[in-house]
């Protein structure tokens, strides 16, 4: 693969690169669904999923709408509600803040959600940044002023028919997505408590773990199918994320013949941390892409080609892990047995 091809992994299609750029929802392919699933099979499941709508996340998204932060979606209520504002401190903080840090919304979500609810925002759970520079501590001080100023809370109350109405959309589309992949995947139910939170004002899909807790930020697509696509995919980076942290020195071994070429290809000087860590965000994302394609049981060809589509958009070792799970299908192995095994053999061909 070109070096080109390996930047624009980095640059363009990581989920969590280090500089906001304009972001859309991975390409929802259209695969006929291979299972149906009743309410027999989805019952159990319900009891671990929780449905909310989430003051902290609404406060965040409308300040990236205000500020047009990283392309945030417009909406006539917000625009509304902000120009009846005679003044608003809170609001110049929050673009300067922004304006001057440029890092990728999902840090901001994952922070946010990991305060106390508002008009505090107390910071109640440390979230240690995975380099120096993406850290938010402090922010939640200038999301609390803006809540105020802004009177963010009566802009909520407007929304709460809105989110009702994607949360009863919602409980009807989560179980059963989530019951094929954890079928796909051998698992007997989520291996936590999953929050799912309608993102009105998001433009993407978020799948997160915060403590103990797997977050599913679900932004309201055009049809129930692409929203179901949507949710096995962020769930997916549900399971698989905490196993590939767990297996951090092989996720850096399967990089280590990919670094060199960033860091000779890459405009800008990129410390050996800051390598790595791009690196491990494009594999997580690449699992996720792959193993969602199997879902839905495409033909050989269907799957080869989107396979191509998927190298060509930057998600290089597409094919290396497709051979993995075509053998992770067919065998015995625990979805944790799996992803280390498939990391080492992935290490193994480029020796060999």
């Amino acid at each position: 693969m070109k070096a080109t091809q390996i930047l624009r992994a980095i640059v363009a299609t990581a989920v969590l690169a280090l500089v906001a750029t304009s972001t859309s929802c991975s390409d929802l392919r259209g695969f006929s669904p291979s299972a149906i699933f009743t309410a027999e099979h989805v019952k159990p499941l319900a009891e671990n999923i929780e449905y909310r709508a989430d003051e902290r996340l609404f406060t965040l998204l409308v300040g990236f709408s205000s500020v047009g932060f990283c392309d945030a979606p417009r909406s006539r209520i917000v625009e509304e509600h902000f120009s009846k504002l005679s003044t608003c401190a809170g609001c110049e903080q929050l673009s300067s803040y922004l304006n001057s840090h440029r890092l990728h919304p999902d840090y901001y979500i994952k922070y946010v959600l990991s305060l106390s609810e508002p008009p505090v925002f107390e910071e109640n759970q440390v979230i240690k940044p995975l380099l120096p520079e993406l850290s938010l501590a402090g922010f939640n001080t200038i999301l609390a002023q803006f809540y105020r100023d802004a009177d963010i809370h009566s802009l909520w109350l407007q929304f709460q028919g809105r989110h009702e109405k994607e949360i009863r959309r919602l409980q009807d589309i989560v179980p059963p997505a989530l019951t094929g992949v954890n079928q796909f995947l051998g698992i007997d139910a989520p291996p936590r408590k999953v929050i799912v939170i309608p993102g009105l004002l998001h433009r993407g899909g978020y799948g997160m773990v915060i403590a103990d807790a797997g977050y599913l930020v679900i932004r309201p697509p055009y049809s129930d199918f692409a929203t179901r696509r949507l949710v096995e995919h962020e769930y997916i980076h549900i399971v698989i994320n905490p196993i590939l942290d767990e297996n951090k020195e092989l996720v850096y071994e399967s990089g280590k013949t990919f670094y060199g070429v960033i860091a000779s290809q890459a405009e800008e000087s990129l410390s050996p941390d800051e390598i790595a860590f791009l690196w491990e965000h494009v594999l997580k994302e690449t699992f996720a892409q792959v193993l969602t394609l199997h879902l839905y049981d495409p033909s050989t060809d269907k799957l080869r080609s989107e396979l191509v589509a998927l190298e060509g958009e930057g998600y290089f070792l597409a094919e290396e892990i497709n051979n993995c799970i075509e053998i992770f299908e067919v065998g015995r192995q625990t979805i944790e047995e799996f992803i280390p095994e498939c990391l080492s053999s992935i290490e193994n061909s480029k020796e060999n």
